[in-house]
């Protein structure tokens, strides 16, 4: 490999870097705000049967809209996991929006999967 395509690959790295990191950092903060907003000082608060209805409707509702969105998005039933896409080295890129939405819907609305898995896809 030459320098100047070595120096190549290092300026498309960087870029890369610096667009996922801006990705990760507004990803954050959407999930952050949405769970702030819609469950505001609900959230690891509630005691058994005293929660308000809304801790129950929430979920609810997010499930449907993960419903919808596989539907409407035709995404496939289940997504490769984070470790195949890393071992494959390539992602969908069809499936990864839908993915990405499905998985800020998810948390927002009470799910309990991490944020690292739409963060590498």
């Amino acid at each position: 490999m030459t320098h100047g395509k070595f120096l190549g690959r290092i300026v498309d790295a960087a870029i890369l870097g610096l667009v996922g990191g801006v990705f990760a950092t507004i990803y954050l903060i959407v999930i952050e705000g949405g769970i702030h907003r819609l469950w505001g000082e609900r959230v690891g608060s509630a005691e058994w049967f005293s929660a308000p209805l809304s801790v129950l409707v929430i979920p609810v509702v997010a499930g449907l809209l993960v419903g919808l969105i596989y539907k409407y998005l035709h995404l496939p039933p289940r997504f490769k996991g984070f470790i195949d896409e890393l071992e494959e080295g390539e992602v969908e890129p069809k499936t990864a929006p839908g993915a990405v939405l499905v998985a800020v819907v998810s948390l927002i609305g009470g799910a309990s999967l991490g944020p690292e898995a739409p963060l590498g896809t």
